[in-house]
């Protein structure tokens, strides 16, 4: 009976002390996986630029434009930013993705290479990851980057 009295309490402490800890993981869990759905996009969108801009032969305005509306469109929170779609060598933005590449004119010719960028700021939403952001990355904005090379495919004479 002594022993019945002794951990009567002992649940509703182990509860008070586990979910908060189990409530990081899971959402810790579902905002990482954002994160890797909006890096996915993000790598799609440098790697569908580059080949589009070697099927041109250059980086045009409408190969940035467009791999900077995809982005805009199918990102989390990617209607909100900016877009430097001008860009010709990558810089970090809190509130713009950044589209660079070879300043549009420049014709590549066949066998070339013809390299793309974009710099995706990624905004920590939570209060509490942002804190563990700021601990650990010095910020609450994680800037994805990703990087895709092409050869050209167009003769130019």
């Amino acid at each position: 009976m002594m022993l019945l009295r002794d951990r009567r309490g002992s649940y509703t402490i182990e509860a008070v002390l586990f979910l908060p800890l189990v409530f990081i993981i899971f959402f810790s869990v579902i905002w990482g996986g954002m994160l890797m759905y909006t890096w996915t996009g993000v790598n799609y969108a440098a790697m569908s630029a580059a080949v589009d801009a070697a099927r041109r032969g250059e980086f045009s305005a409408e190969v940035r434009n467009a791999a900077a509306g995809y982005l805009r469109q199918w990102t989390p929170g990617g209607k909100m930013l900016g877009v430097d779609a001008s860009a010709a060598a990558p810089y970090r933005d809190p509130n713009r993705i950044v589209v660079w590449g070879p300043p549009p004119g420049v014709k590549v010719n066949r066998g070339g290479t013809i390299q793309v960028g974009i710099v995706y700021p990624a905004k920590i939403e939570s209060p509490l990851l942002a804190f563990l952001g700021r601990s650990f990355f010095g910020g609450d904005v994680l800037y994805l980057q990703a990087s895709a090379v092409a050869k050209s495919e167009v003769f130019f004479e």
